[in-house]
């Protein structure tokens, strides 16, 4: 590990969230903490209890320099390290982010440092870090990440946006599904609490069947003798809450069309709703 040593950051935007935060063993090593200013990299030095206020001229002694910024910050922070005196050969500069990938730093990149980004992953067990980018620099991050005992799931390099979109997926989309299943149940008669137990064992049953079978488990509703249940479905929705019914219509449709199947069949006008609104 002392080839890695000291370990510098350059960081802008809030700190109180941040991966360095949760595990304080991975700054251990830190030793130049930059910042747009000197009262700023303290301030960052004293709340992750690791490393020293420096100027950026102070990172090109060490191997490792990680970012800690804003988006619509980073741009500015990789022409800063850029401009500066240090020679980036041989050196590895990661990305702490969620979002953003290496691609970010092809600047850095072009003055031949191996570039990466890492972000925590949504496990439940245990801590893990998602990594990615040139291949001296996955290998360096996985050293760093050793001694905080964090496993590294490695995406392929430039890649972190098919990684996001599958967590988006999972997350933005599975809820508002949830959410329309709930109600529905709901209307028809169902407690919150029965209405949770069913939904819970649905997405058990699912998730199984996912894992066993792929996308062979998935009951598509386009069989001919489904259809006029499903469209019985969206009428009665209809008649309750019209906004409700309609996201059940185009989430069907976005499904069957996702999965090559024909879909016209759900375009059928709504009925006007006598209970809910438009």
């Amino acid at each position: 590990m002392n080839k890695l040593l000291p370990v510098g950051l350059i960081a802008s935007g809030r700190m109180t969230e941040s991966l360095l935060i949760r595990y304080p063993l991975l700054t251990r090593d830190f030793g130049p903490v930059v910042a747009s200013s000197r009262r700023l990299a303290s301030r960052y030095a004293n709340a992750l209890k690791a490393g020293h206020a420096a100027e950026v001229k102070e990172l090109g002694q060490c191997r490792l320099v990680l970012i800690q910024a804003p988006a619509l910050e980073l741009s500015g922070i990789v022409s800063t390290l850029t401009s500066s005196p240090i020679s980036w050969k041989s050196k590895v500069v990661a990305l702490l982010d969620d979002d953003l990938d290496a691609t970010e730093l092809q600047p850095l990149h072009e003055r031949r440092a191996a570039v990466g980004s890492v972000a925590l992953a949504p496990m439940r067990d245990r801590g893990r870090l998602v990594v990615e980018g040139d291949t001296a620099a996955v290998r360096l991050l996985h050293q760093w990440a050793a001694p905080a005992r964090l496993e590294c799931i490695e995406l392929k390099a430039r890649s972190k946006a098919l990684y996001g979109a599958g967590l988006m997926a999972a997350s933005s989309l599975f809820a508002p599904v949830l959410d329309c299943a709930s109600r529905s149940l709901r209307a028809a008669g169902l407690t919150q609490v029965e209405a949770r137990q069913m939904l819970t064992l649905l997405v058990e049953l699912a998730l199984r069947g996912q894992r066993v079978r792929s996308r062979k488990a998935w009951p598509g509703p386009a069989s001919m003798w489904r259809r006029p249940s499903v469209l019985r479905h969206i009428r009665a929705l209809a008649e309750v809450d019209r906004g409700l019914a309609a996201f059940y219509q185009r989430s069907l449709s976005a499904a069957l069309d996702y999965e090559g199947q024909e879909s016209g069949w759900l375009s059928e006008p709504l009925s006007p709703s006598r209970h809910g609104t438009d």
